[in-house]
């Protein structure tokens, strides 16, 4: 029986489950990437300032290699929190973590294609003017560079997804609150950081 990603389960998931999973994380995130190319196609014929080409090239590679890189940083998060929860004298198991984040990589897929979706619906003349404001940068706009990069990835997606990944822990895979809820910041954190190395 496949286990449910929130309710208490001594059920691991077996490897069809992780399939599934997978399958379904990679066909979002594939779509979300397609919607982003789609965008910066638009946004070469209105963007004169020469930025959308080498993002336009990078998202084409992007489409294809979506599958690989979501794998490879799923797999990273589940080993770190892994690592984290072991280390807080809890029992993790490896495939029940992959399986869960692998339901909650979609959740952080929702921004760049709001974004990509308002470029389309809207009409302002760069990309980066049909951005929609879901996190801190709402209350605290016009900053740049990585503090501006910062406000944006503390969002309501990044927000649901830790929180989620919290919920899991602890309800579902039966770890303590503290184990749960300190495993869940680690996760959010690095879910918010890391983007800020490529800025």
């Amino acid at each position: 029986m496949t286990p449910h990603p929130f309710r208490p389960t001594t059920t691991h998931p077996s490897t069809s489950d992780l399939a599934l999973a997978y399958a379904a994380a990679a066909a979002v995130a594939t779509a979300a990437a397609w919607i982003i190319l789609q965008a910066l196609h638009a946004a070469t014929t209105t963007d004169l300032s020469g930025s959308v080409e080498p993002l336009l090239l990078l998202t084409r590679i992007g489409v294809v290699t979506t599958p690989l890189t979501l794998a490879l940083r799923v797999a990273g998060y589940a080993a770190l929190l892994w690592l984290a929860l072991a280390a807080m004298g809890e029992r993790p198991h490896f495939k029940s973590l992959l399986f869960r984040l692998l339901l909650l990589a979609p959740i952080l897929e929702a921004p760049a294609a709001i974004d990509a979706l308002a470029f389309l619906l809207r009409n302002v003349p760069t990309f980066r003017d049909a951005h929609v404001p879901i996190g801190l940068d709402l209350l605290l706009p016009g900053h740049q560079g990585r503090l501006g990069a910062l406000l944006i990835s503390i969002n309501a997606a990044t927000l649901a997804w830790g929180a989620a990944l919290g919920w899991s822990l602890h309800r579902a895979l039966g770890h303590s609150r503290t184990a749960a809820a300190l495993t869940a910041l680690l996760g959010w954190s690095l879910v918010v950081l890391l983007p800020l190395l490529s800025t």
